[in-house]
């Protein structure tokens, strides 16, 4: 309390204090405070109020926008030109349209590189599937290559815009896979049918969470590789084995054994008259000869036999996979028969009658070791030829071990 100071301080009255005391009712003497109180929650409230308001307007006129925006984004697929709604705010259409720019951009670079690699010797396609987001990309040369819409596998290839649906394309595709000619584990190769058939060659490379493929058109490295390797494996003026293919297949079956080879025969022939033929009517008739004598073997004999010719005057006939040697016998008779009514017409227009001598060894009577089988039959066919000639006959083991001497000095 505040006191008042009625006397002086040299009066008597110095220490006494005078104080003025009035009594108001609480709520008159508290009006004034209380308005001002109520006029600031009032404020706050309408500022409170101002300011949901303002936040409502600003969802409906930015919020809805935008987020209509992210949906259409969404929306768009890799394959379609990327075009984005508008929003009506100035910033986030000024963004969407520097994103338009630099998609049209990319676009512009993807052509580009598809043009070059159309250019390219070799026909290329790629694709990728993006397992996070579920989608499937490819390249427009991927449905020409593999000849899908020729197969109507789809209305239309574009339809395929799912990650189930692309599988299921590969997985009719695999009826065109050739597995015996993919070199590596994430490589497989297609034949396809057409009016040309053509291999192409799928690379995969599969992260998990992204596969990518490379396919190539490689027809023209297959052909090519064929006829290196049927050169390599074969005579070329008949057509028939070559030495060293005949030696590396008979190899392959003695590993395989008595299962794979069961009866066989091997059947080594010298031509009697080539030499003759061609000193006499010039190597020209000479290959015809040889040729009229292959042409009798691959007709006389079933389609599984090994037929060879090692060079020269010699062939080779392998009969393999039989359960008695009368079977062979049949076929021996046969070719036997056959080559005496085969003939080649001579520049004077005379027959001259097929020549030859053969000799036989048989598996497993005579030998179950590859180098005695060849040996042997070799042996028999020497026989022939030293004796009766233009006959077949088999081998002798007692003739063997009394010649063996004379004919391994012949040999050598």
């Amino acid at each position: 309390a505040e006191y008042i100071n009625l006397y002086g301080e040299n009066t008597e009255f110095t220490n006494q204090k005078w104080a003025v005391i009035g009594i108001v009712p609480k709520n008159k003497l508290l009006v004034f405070s209380g308005r001002i109180i109520n006029t600031l929650i009032g404020a706050v409230m309408i500022s409170l109020l101002i300011g949901i308001v303002g936040a409502v307007i600003i969802s409906s006129t930015i919020s809805k926008p935008v987020t209509r925006l992210i949906q259409h984004v969404k929306s768009i697929r890799l394959s379609e030109e990327m075009q984005f709604i508008q929003t009506g705010i100035e910033e986030v259409d000024h963004l969407s349209q520097s994103l338009k720019n630099l998609n049209e951009e990319v676009w512009d670079t993807a052509r580009r590189f598809s043009r070059i690699i159309n250019m390219a010797s070799i026909e290329l396609a790629g694709f990728e599937i993006n397992r996070k987001e579920g989608t499937v990309y490819f390249t427009g040369k991927f449905a020409e290559m593999f000849r899908l819409e020729k197969e109507s596998f789809y209305d239309s290839f574009s339809d395929i815009t799912s990650i189930e649906m692309f599988e299921m394309l590969m997985k009719k595709l695999k009826e065109y896979e050739v597995e015996e000619k993919a070199q590596k584990e994430n490589e497989v190769i297609y034949l396809i049918p057409d009016i040309k058939p053509h291999y192409l060659r799928l690379t995969l490379n599969d992260t998990g969470d992204y596969c990518s493929g490379l396919v190539e058109n490689i027809t023209d490295m297959v052909i090519e590789k064929e006829q290196i390797e049927y050169e390599r494996d074969h005579d070329l003026l008949t057509g028939l084995l070559n030495r060293r293919a005949f030696h590396r297949i008979l190899k392959e079956l003695f590993l395989q054994g008595e299962a794979t080879l069961k009866i066989a025969a091997l059947v080594m022939i010298d031509l009697d008259g080539l030499k003759y033929v061609n000193d006499t009517y010039g190597h020209t008739y000479g290959d015809q000869y040889i040729k009229s004598a292959a042409e009798v073997f691959v007709e006389s004999v079933p389609e599984n036999t090994l037929i060879s010719r090692p060079g020269g005057d010699e062939f080779y006939i392998l009969f393999y996979g039989y359960s008695s040697r009368s079977e062979i016998q049949r076929y021996l008779d046969q070719l036997e028969k056959d080559i005496k009514d085969q003939s080649i017409l001579l520049p004077n227009g005379d027959p001259f009658m097929l020549h030859l001598s053969a000799g036989v060894a048989w598996y497993p009577d005579d030998t179950t070791d590859r180098k005695e089988f060849t040996q042997y039959a070799d042996f028999a066919m020497y026989q022939i030829k030293r004796t009766v000639k233009d006959q077949f006959g088999d081998f002798d083991k007692e003739a063997y071990r009394t010649s063996q001497k004379q004919y391994n000095k012949e040999k050598d």
